[in-house]
């Protein structure tokens, strides 16, 4: 088990939950506080004029975010056709002990989603400076998530530190609340605390350490539900000079991210 340098970014969670408090006394909610930071934000206006803040809520002391409009819709288009025709490969599994159970995934190579000029991953870099100003985030996997219908999710934490957090993207277009395919967040009671509904366009930021599922889309639904993850970890840390990238497989179809 690798121990992880003091949990910056849970004090900062927590900070940011004491300011929303704050905030909701003196007649301002968490997610207006966060909407403010994001409209007050250059960078962010830059890329996503229209990003809009949903939800902030507090599960069992840490944060989930919510925001919509976070890419402009020929972005979206065009990374929904890209995965549309991408070489998916079943290896991923939720945990160690359903690994005989597995869905479909993408790897995307850090080296390319770095130098990427796709507004989506520079978006999230940008987007947790604003939110997470005290912590220094590196992102350390990317990839997307395929699942079909007959698919099974099972409830998992992305990380055992709470310095680490979880971005998910979802590129499916038209979504309705009928087709399913929610993220649910799990308090320490094991009870649904939030569930999110993957419309196109939206970005969830969460804590890692939050126990959550990805639900399989309904009968209605004739092909996969995907949901782009990037995973962040304080740069320098004792976790990435460990950590290593699963492997992508060859791709003689030229199906990476496009320029």
């Amino acid at each position: 088990q690798v121990v992880m340098p003091g949990p910056a970014l849970n004090e900062a969670c927590q900070a940011s939950i004491e300011g929303a408090r704050s905030a909701n006394a003196a007649g301002l909610g968490a997610r207006a506080r966060v909407q403010q930071a994001v409209d007050a934000d250059a960078d962010i206006k830059k890329i996503a004029p229209e990003l809009k803040v949903v939800k902030v809520e507090e599960v069992d002391g840490k944060v989930v975010m919510v925001f919509d409009n976070v890419v402009p819709d020929a972005f979206g288009e065009k990374f929904y056709t890209f995965l549309c025709g991408a070489p998916f490969v079943r290896r991923e599994f939720a945990r160690p002990d359903t690994r005989h159970i597995k869905h479909c995934v993408l790897e995307h190579p850090i080296q390319e989603v770095q130098g990427s000029p796709w507004p989506l991953f520079q978006l999230v870099e940008v987007l947790l400076r604003c939110v997470w100003p005290a912590v220094d985030l590196e992102m350390y996997r990317a990839y997307t998530n395929a699942v079909l219908t007959s698919d099974v999710g099972f409830v998992h934490c992305d990380a055992e530190h709470d310095s680490h957090v979880t971005a998910l993207f979802y590129p499916n277009p038209g979504w309705q609340p009928e087709l399913a395919g929610e993220t649910c967040f799990f308090d320490s009671e094991g009870e649904i605390c939030l569930s999110v509904l993957p419309r196109c366009g939206r970005l969830v930021l969460f804590n890692a350490t939050i126990p959550h599922v990805g639900r399989a889309p309904s009968r209605l639904v004739w092909g996969y539900r995907y949901t782009t993850a990037l995973k962040f970890a304080p740069r320098g840390s004792d976790f990435l000079r460990t950590v290593r990238q699963p492997p992508v497989l060859p791709d003689p179809q030229g199906l990476r991210l496009p320029p």
